[in-house]
Protein backbone atom coordinates (compact mmCIF):
# COMPACT_ATOMS: atom_id res chain seq x y z
CA UNK A 1 0.00 0.00 0.00
CA UNK A 2 2.71 2.48 1.02
CA UNK A 3 4.82 1.47 -1.97
CA UNK A 4 1.93 2.21 -4.30
CA UNK A 5 1.35 5.56 -2.57
CA UNK A 6 4.97 6.69 -2.96
CA UNK A 7 5.00 5.44 -6.54
CA UNK A 8 1.95 7.63 -7.29
CA UNK A 9 3.53 10.66 -5.60
CA UNK A 10 6.72 10.13 -7.58
CA UNK A 11 4.76 9.89 -10.82
CA UNK A 12 3.02 13.21 -10.08
CA UNK A 13 6.33 14.98 -9.43
CA UNK A 14 7.79 13.53 -12.63
CA UNK A 15 4.76 14.75 -14.59
CA UNK A 16 5.10 18.25 -13.12
CA UNK A 17 8.81 18.32 -13.90
CA UNK A 18 8.09 17.22 -17.45
CA UNK A 19 5.54 20.02 -17.93
CA UNK A 20 7.98 22.61 -16.57
CA UNK A 21 10.69 21.29 -18.88
CA UNK A 22 8.35 21.70 -21.87
CA UNK A 23 7.72 25.39 -21.11
CA UNK A 24 10.52 27.35 -22.83
CA UNK A 25 12.05 30.27 -20.97
CA UNK A 26 12.98 31.90 -24.27
CA UNK A 27 11.02 32.54 -27.46
CA UNK A 28 12.47 33.62 -30.81
CA UNK A 29 10.38 35.06 -33.65
CA UNK A 30 12.66 34.88 -36.68
CA UNK A 31 12.62 36.24 -40.25
CA UNK A 32 9.77 38.67 -39.52
CA UNK A 33 9.31 42.27 -40.65
CA UNK A 34 9.90 44.24 -37.44
CA UNK A 35 8.51 47.72 -36.80
CA UNK A 36 10.57 49.33 -34.02
CA UNK A 37 9.55 52.00 -31.54
CA UNK A 38 12.10 54.40 -32.99
CA UNK A 39 14.33 54.20 -36.03
CA UNK A 40 13.83 52.39 -39.30
CA UNK A 41 12.06 49.07 -39.77
CA UNK A 42 13.95 45.78 -39.88
CA UNK A 43 12.81 44.06 -43.11
CA UNK A 44 13.91 40.62 -41.91
CA UNK A 45 14.93 40.19 -38.32
CA UNK A 46 14.48 38.30 -35.08
CA UNK A 47 12.84 39.16 -31.77
CA UNK A 48 14.14 37.34 -28.68
CA UNK A 49 11.99 37.15 -25.54
CA UNK A 50 13.08 35.62 -22.26
CA UNK A 51 10.82 35.25 -19.23
CA UNK A 52 8.25 37.52 -20.88
CA UNK A 53 10.71 40.37 -21.54
CA UNK A 54 12.17 41.41 -24.90
CA UNK A 55 15.86 40.58 -24.72
CA UNK A 56 17.10 41.40 -28.21
CA UNK A 57 15.79 42.70 -31.54
CA UNK A 58 17.53 42.97 -34.88
CA UNK A 59 18.66 41.38 -38.10
CA UNK A 60 21.67 39.81 -36.37
CA UNK A 61 20.02 38.79 -33.09
CA UNK A 62 21.39 35.40 -32.05
CA UNK A 63 18.78 32.75 -31.25
CA UNK A 64 19.49 31.00 -27.90
CA UNK A 65 19.80 27.23 -28.00
CA UNK A 66 16.92 26.80 -25.50
CA UNK A 67 14.50 29.07 -27.38
CA UNK A 68 11.18 28.07 -28.88
CA UNK A 69 11.55 29.26 -32.47
CA UNK A 70 8.56 30.73 -34.31
CA UNK A 71 8.81 31.25 -38.08
CA UNK A 72 7.78 34.85 -38.72
CA UNK A 73 8.35 34.87 -42.49
CA UNK A 74 5.69 36.99 -44.16
CA UNK A 75 4.50 38.38 -40.80
CA UNK A 76 4.93 41.78 -39.17
CA UNK A 77 5.93 42.26 -35.53
CA UNK A 78 5.27 45.66 -33.98
CA UNK A 79 4.85 47.10 -30.48
CA UNK A 80 1.42 48.19 -29.31
CA UNK A 81 -0.33 50.02 -26.49
CA UNK A 82 -2.89 48.32 -24.20
CA UNK A 83 -5.99 50.34 -23.30
CA UNK A 84 -6.91 49.55 -19.71
CA UNK A 85 -10.62 50.38 -20.05
CA UNK A 86 -12.70 50.95 -23.17
CA UNK A 87 -15.59 49.89 -25.37
CA UNK A 88 -13.48 49.06 -28.42
CA UNK A 89 -14.91 46.33 -30.62
CA UNK A 90 -18.52 46.97 -29.56
CA UNK A 91 -20.24 48.95 -32.35
CA UNK A 92 -22.66 51.55 -31.06
CA UNK A 93 -21.23 51.45 -27.53
CA UNK A 94 -20.98 55.25 -27.57
CA UNK A 95 -24.75 55.49 -27.49
CA UNK A 96 -25.82 55.31 -23.87
CA UNK A 97 -29.63 55.23 -23.63
CA UNK A 98 -30.94 56.16 -20.23
CA UNK A 99 -28.18 58.49 -19.19
CA UNK A 100 -24.74 59.86 -19.87
CA UNK A 101 -21.53 58.32 -18.58
CA UNK A 102 -19.43 60.24 -16.11
CA UNK A 103 -16.65 57.63 -16.35
CA UNK A 104 -17.21 54.82 -18.79
CA UNK A 105 -13.75 54.28 -20.30
CA UNK A 106 -12.14 55.20 -23.58
CA UNK A 107 -14.45 55.23 -26.53
CA UNK A 108 -17.48 56.04 -24.39
CA UNK A 109 -19.18 59.35 -24.74
CA UNK A 110 -22.40 61.09 -24.03
CA UNK A 111 -25.49 60.76 -26.15
CA UNK A 112 -29.06 61.98 -25.86
CA UNK A 113 -31.04 59.62 -23.70
CA UNK A 114 -33.91 57.66 -25.15
CA UNK A 115 -37.38 58.54 -23.96
CA UNK A 116 -38.15 56.78 -20.69
CA UNK A 117 -41.21 56.17 -18.61
CA UNK A 118 -41.47 57.19 -15.00
CA UNK A 119 -38.80 55.39 -12.93
CA UNK A 120 -39.44 55.47 -9.22
CA UNK A 121 -36.07 54.42 -7.82
CA UNK A 122 -33.31 51.81 -7.73
CA UNK A 123 -35.79 48.99 -7.14
CA UNK A 124 -36.76 49.21 -10.83
CA UNK A 125 -33.17 48.41 -11.82
CA UNK A 126 -33.46 49.55 -15.45
CA UNK A 127 -29.73 50.29 -15.61
CA UNK A 128 -28.47 46.79 -14.73
CA UNK A 129 -26.84 44.77 -17.52
CA UNK A 130 -24.60 42.68 -15.25
CA UNK A 131 -25.16 39.49 -17.27
CA UNK A 132 -24.10 41.02 -20.58
CA UNK A 133 -20.66 39.80 -21.72
CA UNK A 134 -18.33 41.78 -23.94
CA UNK A 135 -16.96 38.50 -25.31
CA UNK A 136 -20.38 37.76 -26.83
CA UNK A 137 -20.82 41.09 -28.61
CA UNK A 138 -17.36 42.22 -29.77
CA UNK A 139 -17.22 42.65 -33.51
CA UNK A 140 -14.24 43.38 -35.80
CA UNK A 141 -16.60 45.55 -37.88
CA UNK A 142 -16.40 48.32 -35.24
CA UNK A 143 -15.26 51.29 -37.35
CA UNK A 144 -13.29 52.77 -34.44
CA UNK A 145 -10.77 49.91 -34.44
CA UNK A 146 -8.97 51.22 -37.51
CA UNK A 147 -8.30 54.57 -35.83
CA UNK A 148 -7.16 52.80 -32.64
CA UNK A 149 -4.70 50.62 -34.55
CA UNK A 150 -3.42 53.67 -36.41
CA UNK A 151 -2.73 55.31 -33.03
CA UNK A 152 -0.66 52.30 -31.93
CA UNK A 153 -3.19 50.38 -29.85
CA UNK A 154 -3.40 46.62 -30.29
CA UNK A 155 -5.23 45.38 -27.17
CA UNK A 156 -7.88 46.59 -24.76
CA UNK A 157 -9.87 45.65 -21.69
CA UNK A 158 -13.28 46.28 -23.22
CA UNK A 159 -16.69 46.43 -21.56
CA UNK A 160 -20.31 46.80 -22.70
CA UNK A 161 -21.42 50.42 -22.57
CA UNK A 162 -24.99 50.43 -21.28
CA UNK A 163 -26.36 51.29 -17.86
CA UNK A 164 -24.71 51.51 -14.45
CA UNK A 165 -23.82 47.83 -14.11
CA UNK A 166 -22.57 47.67 -17.69
CA UNK A 167 -21.63 43.99 -17.82
CA UNK A 168 -18.64 41.67 -17.86
CA UNK A 169 -15.49 42.72 -19.65
CA UNK A 170 -13.06 40.90 -21.91
CA UNK A 171 -9.44 41.42 -22.91
CA UNK A 172 -9.41 41.64 -26.70
CA UNK A 173 -6.94 42.10 -29.54
CA UNK A 174 -7.76 44.53 -32.35
CA UNK A 175 -7.46 41.80 -34.97
CA UNK A 176 -9.39 38.77 -36.13
CA UNK A 177 -12.04 38.02 -38.72
CA UNK A 178 -14.68 37.13 -36.11
CA UNK A 179 -15.52 38.42 -32.67
CA UNK A 180 -14.51 35.25 -30.84
CA UNK A 181 -11.07 35.40 -32.49
CA UNK A 182 -10.50 38.81 -30.87
CA UNK A 183 -11.02 37.56 -27.31
CA UNK A 184 -7.85 36.89 -25.30
CA UNK A 185 -9.43 36.36 -21.87
CA UNK A 186 -12.91 36.68 -20.32
CA UNK A 187 -14.55 37.59 -18.06
CA UNK A 188 -12.10 40.07 -16.55
CA UNK A 189 -14.45 41.94 -14.23
CA UNK A 190 -17.75 43.75 -13.81
CA UNK A 191 -17.82 47.48 -14.55
CA UNK A 192 -19.89 49.88 -12.47
CA UNK A 193 -20.26 53.27 -14.18
CA UNK A 194 -21.51 56.61 -12.91
CA UNK A 195 -24.48 57.62 -15.05
CA UNK A 196 -27.32 60.04 -14.47
CA UNK A 197 -30.60 60.08 -16.36
CA UNK A 198 -32.03 62.88 -18.43
CA UNK A 199 -35.50 64.33 -18.35
CA UNK A 200 -35.73 65.89 -14.91
CA UNK A 201 -36.57 64.69 -11.43
CA UNK A 202 -38.81 61.62 -11.41
CA UNK A 203 -38.33 60.86 -15.10
CA UNK A 204 -35.06 58.93 -15.12
CA UNK A 205 -33.61 57.66 -11.87
CA UNK A 206 -30.87 58.29 -10.94
CA UNK A 207 -30.75 61.95 -11.80
CA UNK A 208 -27.77 62.75 -9.55
CA UNK A 209 -24.47 61.26 -8.42
CA UNK A 210 -25.93 60.41 -5.00
CA UNK A 211 -28.81 58.68 -6.74
CA UNK A 212 -26.27 56.63 -8.72
CA UNK A 213 -24.58 55.55 -5.48
CA UNK A 214 -28.00 54.71 -3.99
CA UNK A 215 -28.77 52.55 -7.04
CA UNK A 216 -25.55 50.56 -6.59
CA UNK A 217 -26.07 50.19 -2.83
CA UNK A 218 -29.66 49.02 -3.21
CA UNK A 219 -28.70 46.39 -5.76
CA UNK A 220 -26.14 44.88 -3.40
CA UNK A 221 -28.60 45.00 -0.50
CA UNK A 222 -31.19 43.15 -2.59
CA UNK A 223 -28.63 40.56 -3.60
CA UNK A 224 -27.64 40.00 0.01
CA UNK A 225 -31.28 39.48 1.00
CA UNK A 226 -31.74 36.49 -1.30
CA UNK A 227 -31.55 33.26 0.72
CA UNK A 228 -28.51 31.16 -0.01
CA UNK A 229 -30.64 28.18 -0.93
CA UNK A 230 -32.51 30.22 -3.54
CA UNK A 231 -29.25 31.34 -5.11
CA UNK A 232 -28.07 27.71 -5.29
CA UNK A 233 -31.29 26.64 -7.02
CA UNK A 234 -31.03 29.56 -9.43
CA UNK A 235 -27.42 28.77 -10.34
CA UNK A 236 -28.24 25.07 -10.79
CA UNK A 237 -31.07 25.98 -13.15
CA UNK A 238 -28.86 28.29 -15.19
CA UNK A 239 -26.22 25.57 -15.53
CA UNK A 240 -28.79 23.01 -16.67
CA UNK A 241 -30.31 25.50 -19.12
CA UNK A 242 -26.87 26.24 -20.57
CA UNK A 243 -26.32 22.49 -21.02
CA UNK A 244 -29.66 22.12 -22.80
CA UNK A 245 -31.30 20.19 -19.94
CA UNK A 246 -34.93 21.03 -19.19
CA UNK A 247 -37.14 19.82 -16.35
CA UNK A 248 -39.69 17.19 -17.36
CA UNK A 249 -42.23 18.34 -14.75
Amino acid sequence: MYANFWFAVGAVFLAISSLEAQSPSAIAIKDAHIVTVSGSDVPRGTVILRDGVIQDVGADAKIPSDAWVIDGAGLTVYPGFIDGLGTWGIPGANATPGGSARTAGAGSGTAPAAAQGRIMGPEDRPQTYASERAADIVNPADSRLEAARAAGFTTSATYPGRGIFTGQGAMINFSGERGREMVVAQPIGQQVAFRVGNGGIGRAFPSSLMGNISYVRQLYLDLGAIPKSERIVCCAYERSAAAGIRSQS
